[in-house]
Order: C-alpha cells, then structure tokens, then sequence
C-alpha cells in the first residue's frame, strides 16, 4: 500500500500541534464523564448469542447442549452426531445517567455463527465469534482554552473477532478433549473532528485505522460421571501483527506504522451438577483471553478481567411446561475495561431464557433477556442495560430420508 506525502507549512505544523494538544485535553477531561461503556478503546468482553449460552450468563463450559459450541463450551461438540449450524444475536439497550445528570442510550447488536462437524469419532467446531467490542461516541464544546469556540466529535469503534478450528473426541466414556488453533482479526478506527465557530479557522479532522490478525493455541479437558463434569481450557497468549493507518485532513498528511497487540495466556473453568435428574446447576470461571493486552508497549488493561458465572437450567414437572420448554436462569460479574485497578467498574447480569424445538427436533430456537449494570467503586458511575437474545440451531435440516 502507497501512501501520498505532501509539504505543509511551519504554520501548518504549528496550528496541528495546537489543535492536538487542545483535543487531548479536552477529550481527556470529557472521558471520564462519558458512558462507562466500552470507555476505553477494546470495550467489554462478549458472551456469544449461541444456543442457552446467554441464557444460562456464559456458564456453558461444561456442557453437553451441542447447539451451545462455541469458545466458552468447545466440549459440547464432541457429542454431536450430525452437522450443527447456530446462528444467534444480541441487542443490547444501554441507559446511562452519568452525562450531566441527562439519560444516554446506547444500543449495540452482537452477532456470532457457530458451526460444528462430526467426522468418524472427531468433531470439527468453528465459526465467527465477536470477543470485544467498543464504540464510543464524545462531543464538546470548548469555551475555556481558547477565544476561538469550537467542537470536538470523536468516534471510536473497535473489535476482536475470532475464529476457532477446534477438534473435540471422546476418549472413553466420561472424557472428550479439545484443542486447535484460533484465529483472531482486530479492527479499530477513530475519528477525531474539531469544528470551529468561526470561518476563519479551517475545520480539522484525523483518521486512525488500524486492523491486525494473528493467531493463539487453545487445549482443554472434560471429566464426566452421571452426576458431575468438570472442564478446563487453557488459551496461550495472543500475539497480533498489523498496521497503522494516520491521516489528517486539515494538513494532507499520510502515514503508517506497524504494530503489535499482545495479552497473556488466559483458564477456564466450569463444574456443573446435577443434585436430581431435572436440575443442573454450573459455576463457571472465567479469565479474558484479552487481559494485560498491550498495543506495543503501551498497557491497555491494567490487570486479568476475570468473569465468575453460574447458570440453572430446569426440566422439572413442577412448573408445567418446563419439561418441554427448559427454563433457563443465569448470572454473571466481570470487570469492564479500565486501566486503574483501584477503581474498576464492575458489570453484573441476571438472565431468564428458554429453548422451543422446531420441526421435529430437526432444529431449535433458544430466547433469553438480560437486565444488568455497570458501576464503579464507590457507586458514583452507573448505567443499567437490557437485552435480548436470539439463537437458531438447524441440524443438518437439508438433508432428507429417501424412502425407497
């Protein structure tokens, strides 16, 4: 890729400089009062919308619900015996009151694909899962610095999608081990404006682009017996490589650099019971795979991101349809991105949910609703968020018995 150098003048330069240094300032003053969420840069770790994974508050690792594979239960496709394909989304509604005493809504709508192959003993789980997310809007309007009056917009959108080639088997009765690489893509653009009041002044703009992909190494093991299955997953670190696209308007400048992004390896853990044949019952821990992350030498996350959840899923006759229709309940607690340890802002879920079989068993449809919120230590930071989920799983619907 080529890029255009052009001149500019020392007055060109000088006036840049000004302006960068106003926007950090500024920008500097105006985050700390925006939302929490996804506040800074990678934003929040995602649960997938796939099968009773939401539902159940992503405590799932454990599990043997085939239509549920994905990175946080990479087990439950060693007990597929047909072609699982899961698509699923989640809308999310979130109600900030921090912004000058006025109400903020932010929406965001997380998709993920899950696709599982049984193949002579060994089965194949891929797919496209979202594993962070940020956007991030600012706007203000400075009257201070300055004589001159004028307002900065910034928006920031970044993410981390990930795609797993993960090998489950059974090995024995109450074993299955998984493993495989998995494929990560970052992408992050910002774009920083500065509108000036007056038209004696030229408007500024700047682009960041940036988008890396690399890949980490993922193993674990599952140990099942009638009542209990524990697992384990353990993920190496992540080492992305890309580049780095710089453009500002105002001055016609073009650059780019290259760069890394980096985090330490990251566990899993689940254990699941079942107390009595229609009651199961999972805690989950879990560790972000995208914690400690460095951009270059830069720390973006102050410390591990670690997620405790636990999830109940019923089949009993007591509540009438619940034999048919599960009732799915789950809970979570993980930190959200912050780079001072001493003041994390905590985010905490409760989910309700279900799964309706479709045509014949040949296919499902899992539906849950979350109501959560963010705050931080001393409670002077809040937001309150709901969602909704939706996951189709279709079994190998194409193919047809030939009657003969």
């Amino acid at each position: 890729m080529s890029f255009r150098h052009h001149r500019h003048t020392g007055i060109d330069n000088m006036m840049r400089f000004l302006t960068f240094v106003v926007l950090v300032g500024l920008l500097a003053s105006e985050a700390a009062a925006d939302s929490i969420f996804d506040s800074h840069g990678l934003g929040r770790d995602l649960i997938p919308a796939t099968g009773s994974t939401r539902a159940l508050g992503g405590a799932t690792l454990a599990t043997e619900d085939k239509t549920s594979s994905s990175l946080l239960s990479p087990f439950a496709a060693a007990y597929a015996d047909r072609i699982i394909v899961t698509g699923g989304f989640a809308h999310i509604s979130t109600n900030s009151t921090y912004l000058n005493g006025q109400e903020q809504t932010i929406t965001t709508t997380f998709p993920s694909l899950s696709i599982v192959i049984p193949f002579k003993g060994v089965s194949i789980l891929t797919g496209l899962f979202e594993e962070k997310l940020a956007n991030l809007k600012l706007t203000a309007t400075d009257t201070t610095y300055s004589h001159e009056i004028y307002t900065v917009k910034q928006t920031r959108q970044s993410s981390i999608h990930s795609v797993p080639i993960l090998l489950s088997a059974k090995l024995g009765k109450g074993l299955v081990v998984s493993g495989g690489p998995i494929f990560s893509f970052f992408d992050i653009r910002t774009e920083t404006s500065t509108d000036f009041a007056s038209g004696d002044l030229k408007d500024t703009q700047d682009i960041y682009d940036m988008s890396a992909d690399g890949s980490t190494l993922g193993i674990g093991l599952l140990a099942a017996s009638d009542r209990f299955r524990f697992a384990i997953f353990l993920r190496t670190g992540a080492n992305l490589e890309g580049e780095m696209e710089c453009e500002n308007r105002y001055a016609g400048i073009y650059s780019t650099r290259h760069f890394k992004l980096s985090s330490s390896k990251s566990i899993s853990m689940g254990l699941k019971g079942k107390p009595v044949p229609w009651l199961a019952v999972e805690v989950d821990y879990h560790q972000s795979p995208w914690s400690e992350a460095r951009l270059d030498t830069l720390p973006i996350t102050a410390s591990a991101l670690e997620r405790w959840a636990v999830g109940i899923t019923y089949t009993g006759p007591h509540l009438g349809i619940a034999s048919r229709y599960p009732l799915l309940a789950g809970y979570y607690r993980q930190p959200v991105d912050w780079h001072d340890p001493g003041d994390r802002i905590y985010e905490q879920t409760f989910s309700i949910g279900t799964i309706v079989p479709i045509g014949k068993d040949r296919a499902s449809l899992s539906l849950s609703i979350e109501v959560g919120r963010r705050e931080d230590s001393d409670a002077s930071l809040k937001e309150k968020f709901v969602g909704f989920s939706c996951s189709i799983s279709a079994k190998e619907v194409w193919r047809r018995e030939v009657k003969r």
